[in-house]
């Protein structure tokens, strides 16, 4: 409980921590705690500061507020969604809604509707988020109205170029501890970062360090996680280079993949009461 509140405040604002009535020493003392599990004090790491994410739009890649706009449409349409999917490209590009683009539905939607379809989905992945981004989504409106019984978390590969092992992990912490703190009758399921790129590159390792810090979530009350890397990668470590078309994106196949790993788990986690 400790760590969730250190998590949730210290990237407040000094309104929240009024409004809470909790000092900021008490904040302190609990993030000076997280140095003692490897991961840097959330004040001081840039990966869990909330922000807005320019980057696809001024790229011409696609509108990133207006399908954060597109989401909030989707949650007031959908408040029995039963299910939430929260990550970047890799997961907006299966499928579902709101759709991933104005003339394209994703490179998987029959295999997303068919896995999915029976719990409401609501996609929210978008293409270059980091987790930073993903902060600001949650703490914008993203999830209001909403009580899914399962989230699916898979982020993190696009903070590799910008942050250290302990940072992406620290970011990845605070996405699920704002997820547990805004749903708290949700289940979250945390999926590893996917492998990239063809070999084990220093990138990979990177993530693979951050995978392992994260890990020490499973069990925690309300947290499964769910390491996929096997899945993506030959026994010598090589990517699957057939799943992947850039070493980073899935195919369809890498989407079906990805599916018959993550459904075990999900199915038991929504049968469970």
């Amino acid at each position: 409980m400790r760590f969730a509140i250190a998590l949730f405040l210290a990237s407040s604002s000094p309104w929240v921590l009024d409004s809470t009535q909790v000092e900021r020493s008490m904040c302190e003392l609990v993030c000076e705690s997280l140095l003692s599990e490897g991961l840097p004090p959330v004040s001081e790491n840039p990966a869990c500061i909330p922000v807005q994410n320019n980057g696809p739009t001024e790229a011409g890649s696609f509108d990133w507020m207006a399908r954060h706009r597109a989401v909030l449409e989707t949650a007031r349409s959908r408040r029995d969604s039963k299910l939430i999917l929260v990550g970047d490209s890799i997961t907006h590009g299966w499928g579902g809604v709101p759709e991933p683009g104005p003339q394209w539905k994703g490179t998987a939607p029959r295999l997303y509707d068919d896995c999915f379809g029976k719990w409401k989905p609501i996609n929210m992945g978008f293409g270059w988020d980091q987790t930073g981004h993903v902060l600001w989504r949650l703490q914008n409106g993203a999830l209001d109205g909403l009580s899914p019984r399962v989230a699916v978390v898979l982020i993190g590969t696009n903070n590799t170029m910008h942050h250290t092992s302990e940072q992406i992990a620290g970011g990845i912490v605070a996405v699920v501890d704002d997820l547990q703190r805004r749903l708290p009758q949700t289940h979250v399921l945390l999926l590893s970062i996917l492998p990239r790129d063809k070999t084990v590159t220093e990138n990979r390792r990177k993530n693979d360090r951050a995978n392992q810090l994260v890990s020490a979530l499973d069990g925690r009350d309300g947290v499964t996680y769910l390491d996929m890397t096997a899945a993506f990668t030959h026994a010598d470590g090589r990517l699957r280079t057939e799943l992947f078309p850039d070493d980073l994106h899935l195919n369809e196949e890498g989407y079906e993949v990805w599916a018959k790993t993550m459904m075990p788990t999900l199915n038991r986690l929504m049968s469970e009461e």
